[in-house]
């Protein structure tokens, strides 16, 4: 008998692959969806429940049924190798086997050694179809050893820990279970983790990866439900209360770094969702990795670090919940000679710690009036104050007086462009209080970056194709490139990235900088204070203004980005 894989080959079953890959095709789905469905039904396969892809498409909303026959009619007789649904990949990694047909009620697998009964038996009782006999056929070292690593292919060792916990879910498999997970998550450059009980099928961990959720492994309910104990009890939390949010944190070495991982669950409809926030030192970036090919901008913001005396000074930050502010704060932080200056942050929560930083939980100021904070942290004799947010007109009028008496002062608000952040800061504060605030900011502003996180092209980028550069002309054109630039290039596909041609992110941003001449900041307050609104900032002399435009040309032009994902920006920053 030849050595080779032989590969059943059955029409009914070969439906589910051919199906998603024509619904794909029409963009019925998209090719992750289809990826979610096909683990959905590995999980309920290996558990003895075999579902056409379609049923669960169908179920997780992401096809009707019309759509759904049309793919399959049009896969009528189609034939595809479906080994994967005989046994799973544990039990053939298990007993060094591989299954390769079904001959009526008996299944045939290959194996080099000779397995006892009670081996055969257990094989036959993993079998995910109806099998009554076992046939076991001889196989050589490289055959096997090719088959098992098709199987550990579709496996990652996380998927191994899961069916670990199946059997066993003691404590020691659990915390193991959960090393793993968060080791696999940061490895794979995740944000956070995301785990859902519900009291059906639909128990997910997901990852935050650039942004985007990525769902990864599904798992029984029972099973999640004794996993978020698990992140309860080490994160300090009450594991018997899933009826009201809760807040917690861990603390964790993995692969050769130290995690701090703020946890945080909240009751949702059916089940309980928690969130683990992954935080490390070590994932700090510096400018040049959020401002690539950017050095005048690195430049100027590295100068605004540099502490000399205490002249006073405003550095604002805004974007939306999860663009980048922070990441943007702590990389200015990291430029600081926190060695030589006494630097105090006052944060909610506190995300990584820095060596000589003086951070403050904000919590400890609740409650106080602006003028006492203020006072509170005058005592320190801070040189550089970093306010995480400013999140009312206590905090606001606070960081506003430490800049205007002689302090560097570093904050972020919500806001979505240079001159919303001007019109958010002003609804911060109370008409009593507002002259004031708008004479500071005319003084002492040094900076405003206004900013969102995008990815960024994977290294397996390729350069961009005739056809690529023609399909995207118009908004090369519109971004003032031209035909003959080089540098460009397009997404390519590989391990690292996923397939996306796309890994990390990167700062797109508006930026205004003003420098320290007095007619400018004569200027600029008039232009704070001026009845036609804060859009004419913009535009006064010597007030460097950087758009997103600008941004996006340098970012695509440097192969940065592509010509493609830049038209999408354009769009979202017109809007």
């Amino acid at each position: 008998m030849s050595n080779a894989l032989h590969i059943v080959e059955t029409p009914a079953l070969a439906v589910p692959l051919r199906t998603g890959e024509i619904l794909i095709r029409d963009g019925v789905i998209t090719r992750h969806q289809l990826e979610i469905a096909l683990k959905q039904q590995r999980v309920w396969r290996n558990s003895g429940r075999i579902t056409p892809i379609g049923e669960i498409l169908h179920e997780l909303r992401f096809a009707d049924r019309a759509a759904i026959e049309n793919a399959v009619l049009m896969t009528a007789g189609s034939t595809t190798g479906i080994f994967e649904v005989l046994l799973s990949s544990v039990t053939c990694m298990r007993y060094r086997v591989h299954p390769i047909r079904m001959d009526g009620e008996t299944l045939v697998i290959q194996s080099r050694q000779r397995l006892s009964d009670r081996e055969k038996q257990r094989i036959l009782d993993a079998c995910h179809v109806s099998a009554k006999y076992l046939k076991v056929v001889a196989a050589d070292h490289q055959a096997i050893a090719s088959a098992l690593s098709m199987h550990e292919k579709q496996d990652s060792s996380l998927d191994i820990w899961i069916r670990r916990l199946q059997h066993d879910p003691s404590g020691y498999v659990l915390k193991a279970f959960m090393g793993h997970m968060i080791g696999e998550a940061s490895q794979r450059d995740a944000s956070d983790i995301h785990l859902d009980r519900k009291d059906d099928v639909h128990s997910w961990i997901s990852y935050r990866i650039d942004g985007d959720m990525s769902q990864m492994y599904m798992l029984p309910s029972k099973l999640m439900a004794a996993i978020i104990v698990r992140i309860k009890t080490e994160a300090g939390m009450d594991a018997s209360s899933t009826q009201r949010p809760q807040d917690g944190r861990i603390s964790l070495d993995s692969r050769h770094q130290k995690l701090d991982i703020r946890v945080s669950s909240q009751p949702i409809a059916g089940g309980e969702t928690i969130a683990l926030r992954l935080l490390s030192s070590d994932s700090i970036k510096s400018l040049n990795i959020l401002f690539p090919q950017q050095p005048e901008l690195i430049a100027h913001l590295k100068k605004l670090t540099r502490v000399d005396s205490k002249t006073g000074g405003f550095i604002l930050i805004s974007g939306a919940t999860g663009m980048g502010k922070s990441t943007t704060l702590y990389a200015l932080l990291q430029e600081l000679d926190r060695d030589r200056l006494n630097v105090m942050t006052v944060e909610d929560p506190v995300e990584y710690q820095l060596a000589f930083l003086r951070q403050i939980q904000l919590n400890q100021f609740l409650g106080e009036q602006a003028t006492d904070m203020e006072r509170s942290l005058l005592r320190q004799d801070p040189d550089v104050l970093v306010f995480g947010e400013m999140r009312d007109e206590n905090s606001t009028i606070a960081a506003l007086r430490l800049a205007e008496s002689g302090h560097l002062v570093i904050s972020t608000i919500h806001a979505n462009d240079a001159v919303q952040t001007f019109e958010r800061l002003a609804n911060k504060v109370g008409e009593a209080n507002r002259d004031d605030m708008l004479y500071i900011l005319g003084s002492y502003l040094k900076a405003i970056i206004a900013q969102r996180l995008i990815k960024k092209l994977c290294l397996c980028a390729r350069p961009a194709t005739p056809e690529y550069r023609s399909l995207h002309a118009q908004t090369a054109a519109d971004l003032g490139i031209s035909d003959e630039a080089t540098g460009l290039l397009e997404p390519g596909k590989c391990k690292a990235c996923n397939n996306t041609g796309y890994r990390g992110r990167v700062m797109l941003h508006e930026t205004l900088l003003i420098p320290d001449d007095d007619l400018v900041r004569k200027n600029l307050l008039t232009a704070i204070t001026s009845p036609n609104g804060f859009s004419s900032i913009l535009d006064v002399p010597g007030v460097k203004h950087i758009a997103r435009t600008d941004t996006l040309r340098t970012l695509v032009s440097s192969g940065v980005i592509p010509l493609g994902f830049a038209a999408l920006q354009m769009g979202v920053s017109a809007s």
